[in-house]
């Protein structure tokens, strides 16, 4: 006889099981019907003249316990028994109805009970074990390999591990996983896990489409899980659905302008960048510069910054550090928010330009620039040059001194 060990906890009004039919020695013992609500009565029918089988049903605390049957032309004893001591016993007279009720709560949860009928000529009988531990608490996931409190294009699955201690395992068929605000969905089992599917699917990876999921939404997850004794738990949580990808402002790599060429005046390159949902996820995000610079990466408020390992060229032209003069760099931000969207800029470059121009000549006298200049001074000049970012003559001078 089997002896399982219980605790009581709360139940639910529910149905308990489908129809458990057990056939024993001569006669059939049925349990049929819906299951009753708490307190209700479960109504087990003893019928001869069918053969073979046994089984055992699992109750919760609350349910009362009905033995109905009948035999004409035979006297019938109905007998209850909890762990080998018999509580009740009912005896029929020839032919005509009986019927013997009793009451599950009187009984310890670490009892097994068992009711049978004994005939003239043969008997059945049925284990009932009380089960009154509800499954443990489902534990909710829904992202790998965190469970955040947003989620994006990485959606991909959403189930709830359930165990079941109490003894008589899990009623997949009325267990549940849903979502609010409603997807339609179907759930299956692996017998550990219950799991949501999307009628339509996930979200693509791609961005490319939402199916029936909202952006910008909170979602609540609720698991409801039976066991087959009616006991019950539930778990919720919660994540926000966050498709919409980070926003790369502006990219800055020269003050106050960011111009084509950059020389000894480098020293910052940032970029500013947003997100209104989900927010900036920084230690995934990231600005760098190439061909290889070696670099960290800092950010203060809405910008993350490009730091050189060597440091900056110097101002005065005395060591370009890293970089090469005459090299083009490609700036590239990639930028991923907490839901695991990904915004990528890589149109922004520069030149860098590290040598100064080439001043060739400077002219004050014609046809010769002498030491002396009288009144046929009329000119100076200077010719320059610049092979790569060429002259910038918003910025350079020419000029005569003492003060003129």
């Amino acid at each position: 006889m089997n002896t399982l060990n219980k605790k009581v906890v709360s139940w639910k009004s529910r149905k308990l099981l489908p129809a458990i039919c057990c056939l024993m020695g001569l006669g059939l013992l049925i349990w049929c019907g819906a299951a009753p609500a708490w307190g209700a009565t479960i109504t087990i029918t003893f019928i001869d003249g069918l053969a073979a089988g046994g089984g055992t049903l699992y109750i919760n605390h609350a349910n009362n316990i009905s033995l109905d049957g009948t035999k004409a032309g035979d006297s019938k004893t109905v007998h209850i028994e909890v762990d080998g001591v018999e509580v009740q016993t009912t005896v029929s007279g020839v032919g005509g109805d009986f019927n013997c009720n009793f009451n599950a709560s009187d009984i310890d949860a670490a009892q097994v009970i068992r009711a049978w009928v004994v005939l003239p000529k043969y008997s059945n009988e049925q284990n009932i074990i009380v089960d009154t531990d509800a499954p443990d608490l489902p534990a909710i996931h829904w992202q790998a390999p965190v469970d955040g409190a947003y989620v994006g294009p990485n959606l991909s699955q959403i189930r709830a591990g359930v165990n079941d201690t109490g003894g008589s395992g899990i009623d997949w068929s009325t267990s549940t996983l849903v979502l609010s605000p409603a997807v339609a969905n179907s759930n299956s089992n692996d017998g550990g896990n219950i799991y949501f599917n999307p009628t339509h699917g996930w979200p693509e990876s791609d961005g490319s489409d939402i199916q029936d999921f909202s952006d910008n939404t909170i979602y609540t997850i609720t698991a409801i899980i039976y066991d087959l004794a009616g006991n019950v738990r539930v778990n919720t949580a919660q994540f926000t659905l966050d498709y919409t990808a980070p926003n790369i402002t502006t990219m800055h790599w020269h003050n106050p302008v960011n111009g084509p060429y950059v020389g000894p005046n480098l020293s910052e390159i940032q970029a500013v960048v947003s997100d209104a949902v989900s927010g900036i996820d920084w230690g995934n995000s990231t600005l760098v510069l190439g061909p290889g610079i070696v670099h960290t990466n800092s950010n203060v408020g809405g910008s993350i910054f490009f730091n050189p390992t060597n440091g900056w060229p110097e101002s005065d032209g005395s060591d370009d550090k890293d970089f090469t003069h005459n090299t083009t760099y490609t700036i590239t931000a990639t930028i991923q928010d907490d839901a695991g969207n990904v915004s990528v800029n890589n149109s922004n470059s520069f030149t860098f330009d590290y040598v100064g121009p080439s001043i060739t000549t400077v002219h004050w006298h014609n046809p010769v620039n002498g030491p002396y200049v009288g009144p046929n001074l009329s000119e100076i000049r200077a010719a320059v040059s610049d092979a790569l970012s060429g002259v910038d003559w918003g910025n350079s001078t020419l000029v005569l001194g003492p003060g003129i």
